[in-house]
């Protein structure tokens, strides 16, 4: 599961990419030649951008925990621990 995961997010983050080249391209056409129609259609793509970049984060993230808390790195042990406004990461054993 981590490694899907590893590959999912390396995949959003590259559609993050391109959108967000996209989206600056048209900016850059928009800034040349302003319109209503160039404004609404910025927005869009300012909004798949955005949508792009919480998938992506949310992918991290949740690979990151599969890989902390759900993968079995040969044996180690992994734990979280929140203490007031803190919290750590500790990992006990080999890694691959």
């Amino acid at each position: 599961m981590f490694w899907v995961g590893t590959g999912l997010t390396v995949v959003a983050g590259g559609f993050l990419t391109w959108s967000g080249l996209d989206t600056l391209k048209a900016r850059d056409k928009f800034e040349e030649d302003p319109s209503q129609q160039g404004y609404d259609d910025g927005v869009k793509l300012e909004r798949r951008t955005n949508i792009l970049a919480g998938a992506t984060a949310v992918l991290g993230v949740t690979t990151i925990a599969i890989g902390l808390f759900a993968t079995d790195w040969g044996g180690g042990e992994a734990s979280a621990q929140i203490s007031g406004n803190s919290l750590a990461f500790s990992y006990r054993g080999s890694l691959p």
